[in-house]
């Protein structure tokens, strides 16, 4: 009797732990998917992003972005951007700009075409924190750099190249996987020059390197409340309740 008793016990305690085990997991599990949500709330890529110049505050946009692959993106731009819609090379750059996530960042970058001086031609790079924290003001930033000074035409002409490359291919056979790697065959050279070439900082913007075009506050767009099953639950009780009474 003594042996059936401690068998029972425990097979019981063995139940117990189970349950506690079942409940420990599917409470840590919940934990995770709030943090992911709460992550996916700032998140720009899953949410799209709302912009606003901090200097102009009148420029106010959106990015738009629609998933290519596991790294890239396409960023479309909605509203009072200030710049020009057209790169000069015939292309809208307000729709499907080709980016990719580096750094912690988005990336992206554009040549404007000045069809009258050549001096004027100029790379466009764009960087985005999509995870930006709390306390950070500006998360977007723009900026243009030009090939007449310490950059030279040459440079603009290799990356000139590519930029046509991917264009043409794009007026054929948008978004097919030739296309895809004209663009990132454009984005690798114009970041690999961002990275070994481009030097920022005062000595280089007095020679007329480089300047600002835009420094922005960019915030996810509001997510949807999503309902509360417990909510609903009780609230149909409470309904029920007063209708018996």
């Amino acid at each position: 009797m003594k042996k059936l008793l401690s068998t029972i016990f425990v097979l019981c305690l063995a139940w117990n732990e189970s349950l506690f085990a079942g409940h420990s997991v599917k409470h840590k599990q919940e934990q995770m998917e709030e943090r992911l949500e709460k992550i996916n709330d700032k998140n720009l890529l899953k949410r799209n992003a709302e912009c606003q110049d901090v200097l102009e505050s009148k420029n106010k946009w959106n990015f738009l972005f629609s998933l290519k692959d596991v790294e890239s993106y396409y960023v479309d731009i909605e509203g009072s951007y200030p710049t020009n819609r057209d790169d000069g090379y015939g292309s809208d750059i307000f729709q499907k700009n080709f980016a990719v996530k580096t750094d912690s960042k988005l990336f992206w970058y554009q040549l404007l075409k000045n069809k009258n001086d050549d001096d004027w031609n100029s790379l466009l790079v764009n960087a985005l924190d999509y995870l930006p924290a709390d306390s950070d003001l500006v998360n977007y930033m723009s900026i243009i750099v030009f090939f007449n000074s310490d950059y030279k035409k040459t440079e603009y002409k290799k990356l000139e190249d590519l930029y046509l490359k991917a264009i043409n291919e794009g007026k054929i056979n948008f978004g097919t996987n030739i296309h895809l790697k004209y663009q990132k065959d454009f984005f690798n050279e114009a970041h690999n020059f961002l990275k070994t070439r481009l030097v920022l900082g005062k000595e280089s913007w007095d020679k007329g390197n480089w300047e600002y075009v835009l420094r922005a506050e960019c915030k996810a767009f509001p997510s949807e409340k999503k309902p509360n099953l417990k909510e609903a639950q009780d609230a149909i009780k409470e309904m029920i309740k007063k209708k018996t009474n």
